[in-house]
């Protein structure tokens, strides 16, 4: 008998190319498994039903039309872990996200729904769909071993408090099972009687509070980046999870025995803000705007506001299928789009340039513009807008306008115009000119302190009022 070629094996072809990409593409990922590895519990329905689903998944793969976006997404997931190599992530944690977490295609369904939903599914009698619908809704998460009996593990799961016997099959790793150690794994069926499906990754005790933290992060992460109409709490923190799997895949490929304490430093993570990059890994340096859900193109330092660190030259926002990219010149437009062309290479079609003349838009209507008054207003008077503004008012004033070649001046600086009789004629007249506009405007939610400014420069103080303005020396 041969012995089974494994998948990051060197072709027997002699092409050099390793096994899976070559006379292996063929291949079904899963084999009806042999009868020593049968368990005679429910796990072996289980898994001979998912022989139905990586079949189904394979007809995707060559004959439907989002099979090339299920490609590329499988060819990334293996290419960024390594799955089955020695330093990558296990083959079960990959082949459980492709047919059970990722969501792809016009559908947005994973693989196992849609086999769920098909046809196939009505020749099958029950406990198959049944079955078929615990795989589908399983997830990868964090649990902690509370019991180890001779026929259950009892496990704890972090992020819901919910508890789940899981019934023990002979596996090695249920005889490493600790009571306290945290298990990072999918579990399938019931809570009162379910399955290990993937190989545990092993945490001591102490990274319990961490899990419960990251979990709940990893929910609110969620939240606030997808559309929740018609979900339950439950549905929530399954979809984060399902979400989360490349996260994680990052977190157990660089390792996580190092102290478990430094967890944060560790995240690639939920709570940090989503980034343009290439399949390559390459990142597209690009800021993004939680509010508004788009990626900031912008440039150091502002040529017209100088108390501005940075320009906005546009921005970048997924609408739909589409990246769209939006700025206020045929120029910029041209720029971006050879930036977003050469990063994303093969992997971004452009398509079409709109262009708008603002000029021919309609006017906003009383009622819109009334609106836009009171959101203004409204934003003026909050307390932490106008302690920024002033904030950043001043340190302008105090330091950067001190230095800055001002044409009024001569193209001199402040302090270099007070050093002649004449430059200190004009310093004051721009002081008086200032201090005048900001008594004209009592509602300026920013306003610098004028005397300040002239006792900095060694002039004559001329309010009286005391602006309550932190002077920055």
């Amino acid at each position: 008998m041969s012995k089974k070629i494994g998948r990051n094996e060197p072709c027997p072809c002699g092409s050099g190319k390793k096994y899976k990409k070559c006379c292996g593409k063929n291949e079904s990922p899963i084999f009806p498994a042999p009868l020593e590895l049968k368990t005679g519990t429910l796990l072996d329905d289980y898994m001979m039903l998912f022989q139905g689903i990586a079949i189904y998944g394979q007809s995707i793969l060559q004959f439907d039309k989002d099979g090339k976006e299920l490609k590329k997404a499988s060819d990334d997931f293996e290419k960024r872990f390594r799955s089955g190599e020695p330093n990558g992530v296990s083959v079960s944690l990959f082949m459980s996200w492709l047919h059970f977490d990722l969501r792809f295609g016009r559908t947005k369904e994973t693989i196992c729904e849609r086999f769920l939903n098909s046809s196939h599914i009505k020749a099958l009698n029950e406990p198959g769909s049944t079955l078929i619908k615990h795989l589908a809704d399983s997830y990868c998460t964090f649990y902690k071993i509370k019991a180890v009996l001779d026929d259950w593990i009892i496990l704890e799961e972090l992020g819901t408090g919910e508890e789940w016997n899981v019934r023990r099959v002979n596996e090695p790793y249920e005889k490493e099972a600790k009571r306290g150690d945290i298990w990072y794994l999918r579990i399938v069926g019931v809570s009162k009687e379910a399955y290990i499906y993937t190989p545990p990754y092993i945490f001591p005790p102490e990274a319990r509070d961490n899990f419960i933290d990251a979990a709940r992060k990893q929910k609110e992460v969620f939240i606030k980046f997808n559309d929740k109409k018609g979900f339950t709490d439950e549905d929530i923190f399954r979809e984060s999870c399902k979400a989360s799997v490349h996260f994680w895949a990052e977190y157990m490929l660089k390792g996580h025995g190092d102290e478990v304490g430094k967890f944060e430093e560790h995240i690639a993570s939920p709570s940090k803000m989503p980034e343009l990059q290439n399949t390559d890994g390459e990142l597209l340096r690009f800021d993004f705007d939680e509010q508004n859900n788009a990626w900031i193109w912008f440039k150091r330092g502002n040529k017209k506001i100088k108390m501005f660190p940075t320009t906005t030259l546009g921005t970048i926002s997924i609408k739909g299928e589409y990246l769209v990219a939006e700025t206020n010149s045929l120029n910029r437009a041209l720029r971006l789009k050879n930036k977003l062309t050469r990063g994303f290479k093969e992997y971004l079609t452009y398509e079409k340039i709109d262009a708008k003349d603002f000029a021919s838009m309609p006017k906003l209507s009383k009622e819109d513009m009334e609106r836009f008054e009171k959101e203004q207003r409204e934003l003026n008077s909050n307390p932490e807008v106008r302690k920024l503004l002033k904030e950043k008012t001043e340190d302008y004033y105090h330091n950067d306008w001190m230095k800055q070649k001002i044409p009024a001046l001569g193209y001199k600086t402040p302090k270099q115009a007070v050093k002649t009789e004449k430059g200190r004629h004009r310093v004051e007249a721009l002081l008086d000119s200032l201090e005048k506009t900001q008594e004209k405007m009592p509602d300026m939610p920013a306003k610098v302190d004028v005397d300040g400014l002239r006792e900095k420069l060694g002039l004559p103080i001329k309010s009286k009022e005391n602006h309550n303005v932190k002077k920055i020396k």
